[in-house]
């Protein structure tokens, strides 16, 4: 149990302290889950998804409420900030994803769904919000307007698109769906471009690498695989997990990835001979979440064993460890 459960969110803090959590950024007594929390491009921000219907943005430097996003029926799954800042847009169970403005909490816009919405993300630009549904689509949606793009939705799945993430320059798109399979696509136009097809179950998570030329997809096979973006073959196989894989992250500089497992380990894997480098483990539990620092020399991982650890990316030495959350830890983040 305790999937997506995180019943107090703490504002961890790698330096010093002894290794305990920093900062509540809940109210005494909140028990309901909260779904993630995620800086603001300059790191001043956190804006927080909960099962309460609601988002919230917090002054990462005092810990105060800044504004709440009210308006959705059902939880809320997912809340990113647009890359200049002034704009939330979030996802939720209740099939529309919302545009926000930050300070003010008003909502700008409702983006309607036939299926609960698992993720809502920005174009690089801020230009365009990329949507992933329960109805098997994914959907662009022009954040002038909010209206759908030339292209949208973006069908071809047949079961629930549980990821969808831009390519670093906006040109491209790639989703990953219960279906077993991801897929490429051109932005304009919403046309596939490649059907990425090999693993065995239900895809988890997909992503690119900094220079857009990589893809990579993780899986309850318990396997990832890294995709050619230009020719939609698999290029390596990255098998040693021995349960489901949820997330896949790449390095900065493009040359690892961090994978973390239901198996209670993460694991940093070399891109170009698809070699596993270091096991971060163990925790005694799934790890749902882990990513590499903004300069790639360290690993952070969230555990269901209420635990967050922080790694060296370079050696898998495991340089600290966050104690003092009661509940399942199910992301983890740098500041920017």
């Amino acid at each position: 149990g305790g999937e997506g459960a995180l019943h107090e969110l703490r504002l961890l803090r790698g330096e010093g302290g002894g290794g305990s959590a920093g900062s509540e950024l809940l109210p005494e007594g909140a028990t309901l889950e909260v779904y993630a929390a995620v800086f603001s491009p300059d790191g001043s921000r956190i804006v927080t998804a909960s099962e309460d219907i609601t988002a919230r943005v917090w002054d990462v430097d005092t810990g105060e409420h800044v504004s709440q996003l009210i308006g959705h029926s059902g939880e809320v799954l997912s809340a990113v900030f647009s890359p200049d800042a002034r704009h939330v847009v979030t996802a939720s169970e209740d099939t529309t994803a919302r545009l926000w403005l930050t300070e003010s909490g008003e909502c700008v816009f409702s983006l309607p769904h036939g299926g609960e919405i698992f993720l809502a993300t920005f174009s690089v630009d801020g230009g365009l919000v990329l949507t992933a549904c329960g109805d098997g689509t994914a959907a662009l949606w022009e954040t002038t307007s909010g209206k759908p793009a030339p292209g949208s939705p973006l069908l071809g799945h047949d079961k629930p698109v549980l990821r969808a993430e831009f390519s670093p320059d906006g040109a491209l798109a790639v989703t990953a769906s219960e279906d077993r399979t991801g897929k490429i696509w051109r932005v304009q136009g919403g046309q596939v471009v490649h059907t990425l097809e090999g693993h065995i179950e239900q895809l988890k998570y997909a992503a690119f690498n900094p220079a857009g030329s990589v893809v990579v997809t993780t899986s309850d096979d318990t396997t990832a695989r890294l995709w050619d973006v230009g020719t939609g073959t698999c290029s390596r196989i990255l098998a040693l997990h021995s349960d489901i894989v949820y997330v896949a992250l790449f390095s900065p500089d493009g040359r690892s990835v961090v994978t973390s497992s239901e198996d209670g380990t993460a694991r940093i894997w070399s891109v170009e001979d698809g070699i596993c480098r270091w096991t971060l483990g163990w925790h005694e539990d799934a790890v749902g979440w882990a990513e590499f620092s903004p300069d790639g020399q360290m690993v952070v991982t969230a555990g269901w064993d209420n635990m967050a650890r922080l790694w060296c990316a370079h050696t898998g030495e495991c340089l600290e460890e966050f104690e003092g959350h009661a509940m399942p830890v199910v992301y983890a983040a740098f500041n920017p």
